[in-house]
């Protein structure tokens, strides 16, 4: 079964059969029309469509895949956090289902699938229980988790409700996962739903960022043969796809630290006291495998490899190393490496689950050790000093040329966001994908919102206020008052760069507004989910936020002001950002324009992007950075949001 673009969204099509007060969006119309083109063209296969926020980009890619006779079932959808799956799944695909059910009899099938981390691990639940001497067996947590474990409707997700802690316990990371070797292997929450994936029982699946770069690691650089995503998908769609770019470099990054030896030895001496479950035989062989590596490990001089590891990071705490480090006459590779030959045996299990764990951790501290002796100039290495330790921090900055493979030319991707293009090009964040944008193969679109910007915001860069000027601390507290005192909206989303900055101003705006409005501030005590509920329950208040935190992502619908107390530039000293500097300059390129003018310009517009949220809605936008009309590259910046500075 298939529909046109104007069977779905026109004035006449059956989404407006469906939806009360329904009102037509050209640009979703628009969209879905290239979208379903995309779908019937063989020889292209990314398509980047840039749509505002209101255009229905979901209803979009969802309605349009699922009624193309040339996408192949199930349409794996990724998005760029959990939040968001379950967004996704609660709200959107709840909708999309029952039009897919007026319009063909049967039910959509969906689910949403998470790491390993988000599901109980039977193997560790029961090790948990039989624990007797643990205070958790007998906490109402665990007895949560009893009940809901003994119900055959229990899906194995986190409930809403229960201790972290608890929670790390009975829950297993890839690492620590024997896969078909665990003994609890059919009994496995994890492992189910993939089964059921794998056997086509969903039309939708939603994953998340950190799971779809996973399985392509999985698929071309590990080459294990168990993958994450299903092989017979066709379609990837990447909703919020600005920050794939973020969630690779993120999985990318390794560390090395007290803690990843510690947990080292802890699983090697573990697992010799561990029951295994298996054939006696396989089980010996096991034992006597896992005594070998933890003898060569004892001759290791772990303690003087730490303590180089931990000076470094001292030394170079958020400074990246551009020195050649020298860890000394010591060779920990072949130490380690020699451990990998002892755990290499011939058994009837072949390897078995916890030989493949601990070869998978001991290939792992392998390559780190080899970033960072090699110290090539696409790794960026820098130290991280905290209230945990100290430890060295690895990251791959060339996620492009990582990257390059991830585009599957028998698949087709559809890569949405409000922030796609920078001065109304994709080239930029494709080329930060590793897509090649001049290919015939690639497509693209930038979808207008049917938000009417003109009459429901307005956007003002005050003249004066600069970050750069001494006293701009105290500028930027006389202006908030300004704004806050003079506006008609109630409200004010108020987003920072800087912590200090923000936390110095707090006093100040509690003393000032605090009688009138509720003060609500980012911190460790609350979680962003709480503060946007009672953001929104107020009817006066001010909530203070990091742009980083609270300039994406965030729906607040009513009328408000978003203030940003400044441009959101990279720190020109972030060992990432001048490792990624550093790469740009040994190409030719600059690093400013190349890199940090379109960073922030995407980040601007995403900012901007909380102030309309509704046909009903009206915002005031103020951005404290004169910067932004008075620099050449200003204009590259307001090129691409969607009001105009007054």
């Amino acid at each position: 079964m298939q529909f046109s673009a104007e069977d779905l969204f026109g004035k006449n099509g059956y989404l407006s059969k469906q939806i009360d007060n329904f009102e037509i969006r050209k640009g979703q119309i628009k969209m879905a029309e290239d979208i379903i083109n995309f779908f019937n063209n063989d020889q292209e296969n990314v398509f980047m469509g840039e749509g505002e926020v209101g255009i229905g980009k979901s209803m979009a890619y969802l309605l349009t895949s699922l009624f193309n006779n040339n996408i192949r079932r199930p349409i794996i959808v990724s998005t760029s956090s959990i939040t968001l799956q379950n967004q996704l799944v609660n709200k959107d695909l709840k909708d999309v289902s029952e039009i897919y059910k007026d319009l063909t009899g049967s039910s959509l099938s969906y689910t949403s699938f998470k790491g390993r981390s988000n599901y109980v691990c039977m193997k560790k639940y029961f090790e948990v229980m039989y624990n007797k001497s643990s205070r958790d067996y007998n906490t109402e947590d665990f007895q949560k988790i009893t009940k809901l474990v003994g119900s055959r409707t229990y899906d194995g997700r986190k409930p809403g409700q229960i201790d972290n802690s608890l929670w790390n316990m009975i829950t297993a990371g890839s690492y620590e996962c024997p896969g078909s070797d665990c003994g609890n292997f059919f009994e496995c929450y994890y492992y189910k739903i993939k089964k059921n994936i794998n056997l086509g029982k969903y039309d939708v699946v939603v994953v998340n960022h950190s799971l779809a770069v996973a399985d392509y690691h999985i698929r071309t650089v590990t080459h294990d043969s168990v993958s994450i995503l299903p092989d017979s998908f066709d379609l990837l769609i990447l909703d919020e796809a600005h920050h794939f770019e973020e969630y690779a470099l993120g999985f990318f990054t390794k560390s090395l630290s007290k803690k990843v030896f510690d947990s080292l030895e802890r699983k090697l001496r573990k697992t010799l006291n561990d029951d295994l479950n298996i054939d006696k035989g396989d089980d010996l062989l096991i034992k006597q495998a896992f005594e070998n590596a933890l003898s060569v490990y004892e001759t290791i001089p772990i303690e003087r490899l730490i303590n180089k590891i931990e000076s470094l990071a001292r030394k170079y705490d958020d400074v990246l190393i551009e020195e050649e480090v020298d860890l000394g006459t010591y060779d920990w590779i072949d130490s380690f490496s020699s451990m990998l030959d002892k755990l290499t045996i011939k058994s009837s299990v072949s390897p078995p689950g916890e030989v493949k764990i601990m070869m998978r951790r001991i290939k792992d501290i392998i390559t780190r050790l080899k970033w960072l002796e090699s110290n090539e100039e696409s790794v960026a290495i820098r130290g991280e000093v905290s209230k945990y330790g100290a430890k060295i921090k690895l990251s791959k900055i060339n996620i492009a040329s990582i990257l390059t493979d991830f585009w599957d030319p028998d698949k087709k991707y559809v890569l949405t966001s409000a922030t796609l293009s920078f001065n109304k090009k994709f080239d930029y964040l494709a080329g930060r994908l590793g897509i090649d944008s001049s290919d015939s193969e690639f497509v693209s679109g930038i979808y207008e919102s049917s938000f009417d910007y003109k009459k429901q915001a307005k956007l003002m860069v005050p003249s004066g206020f600069c970050p750069k000027n001494k006293n701009f601390d105290e500028q930027l507290f006389e202006g908030i008052k300004g704004i806050v005192s003079s506006s008609p909206y109630e409200k004010t989303l108020l987003l920072f760069t800087s912590y200090r900055q923000m936390n110095e101003l707090k006093p100040k705006i509690e003393n000032e507004f605090g009688d009138e409005y509720e003060i609500l501030s980012q911190s460790n005590n609350f979680s962003k989910e709480y503060l946007l509920d009672k953001f929104r329950e107020s009817g006066k208040a001010i909530l203070l936020g990091q742009a980083a935190s609270f300039g994406t992502g965030v729906d607040i619908k009513g009328n408000k002001n978003i203030i940003l107390a400044k441009l959101n530039f990279d720190r020109p000293n972030d060992p990432l950002f001048k490792a990624q500097s550093n790469l740009l300059e040994s190409q030719g390129k600059n690093p400013f324009m190349d890199l940090s003018i379109p960073n922030v310009s995407i980040r601007t517009k995403q900012q901007v992007g909380r102030s309309i949220r509704s046909l009903d809605d009206n915002a005031l936008i103020v951005i404290f950075d004169d910067r932004l009309v008075k620099s050449r590259w200003g204009k590259l910046i307001t090129r691409s949001l969607p009001v105009e500075v007054k």
